[in-house]
């Protein structure tokens, strides 16, 4: 299987540069140092042999740093690494494609890998017979890259996207990080060469770019690291015959950056980016839309190859690594104020840094950082003790042999050591961390906390202009379409929410499986057009995705774009839904790709326990209809599927959410014409919501389900029905307390009484469903068959005692307290924001009301829970699922 990770998130960045380069700077134990070899052309040739596993791994690591250390004034070199890793990880070779060079890694079960590096680099991993392949696919994506002005174009787009993205929520996304390192680190550092791109590179030129590949892939400016089980001595030929007719090309000495250059700039960011210098301490601050004051502190550290870098690493273990930390006491006592405290040590071939950072709700973060500042220089009067020092370099040698199993890891790690100075680094380090002493650890302290210069980066609340000017657009168009169009200050990336209202209204007929099986004809039809460069490529070209999924309260289909892209998005939307013909083909390949998943389901033991749950609570009602057989999919004929397309996908049906930093009129200027071509219902759609299944079970019910003889495990399903209770905030607060009390909470009742006391494996899944089409509680509990019936006896009597159990002002403070949790999560990303708001807004909740939902816990009282208790969970649903003998 050929598997490349294509697109690692922004706020992954520097989680990953931890592992990557040093922070957990791991060096597996070996028998034996690699074998070292240097071909005519310059190419480093590192070979470790290990015969435990029959893999290999190889990677060609290129010194980015030394040709190319930026100065600010060059955004090209300064930011090129991440053109050069995207365009490696998608661009075809001068001779072959590079849909040919995966097909012909997944011949023999290679793997790919790209993620986040302070260097440009490609690696892949297989069986040793797959050798020969492995390094002419190396060469391909290097050596022989041959880019084109679309995949660089595609490239930018999504460099811009990233850094956009980052602004949302600086802190976790790593931009402040970024931010600090370029403010200390001038031109030679990470985040000016890899953590985002701005819209500098909107000017940057095939032509530049390939001078960039010329002058940085070549072969005496690489170190090819093969590991595995392999012998030197054929390695070392293999090499010579795959690369040793490349050509060795003059590296230039590197460009520097001076500081003048780097503390009288004043950036030009619409956001008010201001640098101010000092005789010590670089500044910069940044107005975004947050809600909080979020700090950034950089102090130059040492390299890989710097003597101390040990010693550093240590200071970084005792100071935040250490379960038991330095951080953990001093600002847990003395600033118990400030939020998402860490700090990370980034030791790269060529430079080091050290981050601090932190949140806070106070403005009046000069104080804050003083006082941190005046703690750090004086860590180094009182140095962990031999004790505290050895507990520390411990656990970091533990950390250091775990994390470099990885071979590929490990191959990478020998190759970036041999850049920074040789590969002999790699296998010194828990010998040297064992030399280290507090003296070490005090002089280092002081050089870096005292004796340096750094860098303070903050992101500052901003009341946005826009946002007060802008006002929220909710309308209903002729033909029935409800469009919501909100504008949102922090979200650049605009995102389209479309909902289909066909659930349970469709099912009426018996014919739920249409739905999948229009669901998955969409898909196809993404997919099939990518073939030819329709859809698929005018997705690219708009830098957007597209996800479509079924859930009860309908289908729902997310989009994403470019800012400037939004009303090309909206045409293509339409065209997919609505234009789009789905041919006999597209549908009999949806069609097979339903009834396969179908199939699996009847052989899957959660499928099947949850399929008897919704068929006997949802009892005469169409929830309750069994999942379709995988030959009642097969019998569904084209012309009944374009039937229900004409029913059902009709103007009624829609409600459309836009969400995004933009001008809503301008947006409904374009949206309004466009949604207004869908076609109304000839007929009257029928309406299915009643309250025949949204009022508590009359008796409770329990049920014996014979699972698959294959089954491991039994199962036991256990839940409620409940009353709609969406337009009253107290009854909706009380169900969701008793939810949070029985199971939401890591600590709910199911967890101690159930799980905890080992009646039960785990809770293998569980729901809340509150809206106007069903109202339910379902847990399913995963259970060694030998304990079913003293789990189902357990259940009985905790579930006719609910109502003696404690009710108080805590478990409401908390559920609402997670409740609250989750709102926010919905309101992070703009396609998750968009969705949230057409989900509530398809249950009728007005929209003023969603973002503060979380307040309906301020209304109730513990009495309001156990009155809940009493009247609407009185009654269960129990079924227990044993393999069949």
């Amino acid at each position: 299987m050929n598997v490349v990770f294509n697109k690692i998130r922004i706020q992954m960045l520097l989680s990953a540069l931890i592992v990557l380069l040093g922070s957990e700077f791991s060096w597996a134990l070996v028998k034996a140092p690699p074998e070292r070899g240097i071909l005519p052309n310059g190419l480093k040739v590192l070979v470790l042999e290990d015969s435990t596993l029959p893999m290999v791994s190889a990677t060609l690591v290129f010194n980015f740093s030394t040709p190319h250390a930026a100065s600010q004034i060059d955004p090209l070199a300064s930011r090129g690494l991440k053109i050069l890793r995207m365009l490696m990880e998608k661009g075809d070779s001068k001779s072959v494609s590079r849909m040919d060079l995966n097909a012909a890694l997944e011949e023999q079960g290679c793997i790919t890998m790209a993620f986040p590096s302070v260097v440009p680099w490609a690696g892949v991993q297989g069986h040793p017979d797959s050798l020969d392949k492995m390094l002419k696919f190396l060469r391909a994506v290097t050596f022989e890259l041959n880019p084109t002005h679309d995949l660089l174009e595609h490239v930018k787009r999504s460099s811009r996207r990233d850094l956009q993205e980052s602004k949302i929520h600086p802190l976790s996304s790593g931009y402040i990080q970024s931010k600090a390192i370029a403010l200390l680190g001038g031109g030679q550092n990470i985040a000016e060469r890899d953590a985002y791109l701005d819209d500098s590179l909107k000017g940057v030129t095939l032509e530049e770019i390939q001078s960039l590949i010329s002058s940085t892939l070549v072969p005496n400016n690489a170190v090819l690291t093969i590991v595995g089980d392999v012998k030197a001595g054929d390695i070392f030929k293999k090499a010579m015959a795959s690369f040793g007719d490349l050509t060795a090309r003059r590296i230039e000495s590197p460009k520097t950056a001076t500081e003048t250059i780097l503390v009288n700039q004043v950036s030009s960011d619409s956001a008010g980016l201001k640098i101010a210098p000092t005789s010590k301490c670089y500044e910069a601050k940044e107005f975004l839309d947050v809600k909080t004051t979020q700090v950034g502190i950089c102090f130059p550290a040492p390299s890989m190859a710097d003597r101390d870098m040990p010693a550093a690493k240590l200071l970084s273990g005792a100071l935040w690594g250490a379960n038991d930390s330095w951080f953990g006491r001093v600002f847990e006592k003395e600033f118990p104020n400030l939020k998402q405290v860490s700090g990370t040590y980034y030791p790269t071939p060529d430079k080091g840094f050290i981050v601090l950072e932190f949140e806070s709700e106070d403005p009046e973060i000069d104080p804050v950082i003083s006082a941190i500042l005046k703690k750090l220089a004086n860590y180094s009067a009182t140095p962990p003790s031999y004790g505290e020092l050895e507990r520390v370099a411990t656990m970091k040698k533990s950390e250091q042999s775990i994390a470099n199993e990885l071979r590929l890891m490990l191959s990478f790690n020998i190759g970036l050591a041999e850049l920074a100075r040789d590969f002999s680094i790699a296998f010194s380090f828990n010998d040297a961390v064992d030399r280290v002493t507090p003296e070490d650890i005090s002089k280092i302290a002081r050089k870096i906390f005292c004796e340096s210069s750094y860098a303070v980066y903050s992101v500052h609340p901003v009341s946005s202009k826009i946002s007060g000017e802008k006002k929220t657009i909710e309308e209903t168009l002729d033909n029935g379409v409800v469009l919501t169009i909100k504008p949102n200050s922090s979200s650049e990336v605009p995102a389209l929410c479309l909902r289909l209202d066909l659930c349970p209204n469709s099912s009426i007929e018996g014919k739920q499986c249409l739905i999948d099986i229009w669901q998955a004809a969409l898909e196809e039809k993404i997919a099939e057009n990518f073939k030819s460069y329709n859809i698929g490529r005018e997705l690219d070209d708009l830098g957007g995705k597209i996800k479509i999924e079924k859930q009860m309260a309908g289908v729902f289909l997310t989009a994403y774009c470019e800012k400037s892209k939004l009303k090309d998005l909206c045409r293509l939307v339409f065209d997919l839904i609505v234009n789009s013909e789905i041919t006999p083909k597209v549908f009999e390949k949806a069609r097979e790709k339903i009834a396969a998943q179908y199939a699996d389901e009847q052989e899957e033991p959660v499928s099947l326990m949850e399929d008897c749950f919704r068929k006997n609570i949802f009892a005469s009602s169409p929830l309750s209809l069994p999942t379709p057989t995988p030959e009642e999919v097969r019998n569904i004929d084209y012309s009944a599927f374009n039937i229900f397309r004409m029913k059902w996908i009709v103007a009624e049906n829609f409600l459309i959410t836009f969400l995004g930093n933009f001008d809503p009129q301008e947006v409904e200027k374009f949206a309004k014409p466009i949604f207004s071509k869908i076609s109304k219902s000839e007929i009257c759609l029928p309406q299915v919501v009643t309250a025949s299944f949204s009022i508590p079970l009359e008796s409770t019910k329990e049920i014996e389900l014979e699972l698959p003889r294959n089954s491991k495990s039994g199962y036991i399903a256990y839940g409620y029905r409940f009353p709609k209770a969406l337009g009253n905030h107290k009854m909706r607060a009380a169900d969701a307390a008793f939810y949070h009390l029985l199971t939401w909470s890591k600590n709910g009742i199911l967890s101690k009484e159930i799980v905890g006391k080992g009646l039960a494996d785990d809770i293998v899944a569980q729901t809340y469903n509150n809206s106007p089409y069903a109202n339910y509680i379902y847990v399913l509990l995963r259970v060694p068959v030998n304990k079913l019936e003293s789990c189902r006896e357990a259940i009985r009597n905790l579930a006719t005692s609910l109502d003696k159990i404690e009710i108080d002002e805590k478990v409401i403070e908390k559920a609402s307290k997670m409740l609250e949790s989750y709102m926010m999560l919905g309101f992070e990303r703009s396609t998750d924001h968009a969705k949230f708001i057409t989900l509530f807004k398809a249950w009728g909740v007005p929209l003023k009301a969603i973002e503060e939902y979380f307040k309906i816990f301020q209304v109730i009282k513990p009495e309001d829970v156990k009155q809940a208790v009493m009247e609407n969970f009185k009654n269960y649903l129990l079924i227990v699922g044993k393999p069949a003998k």
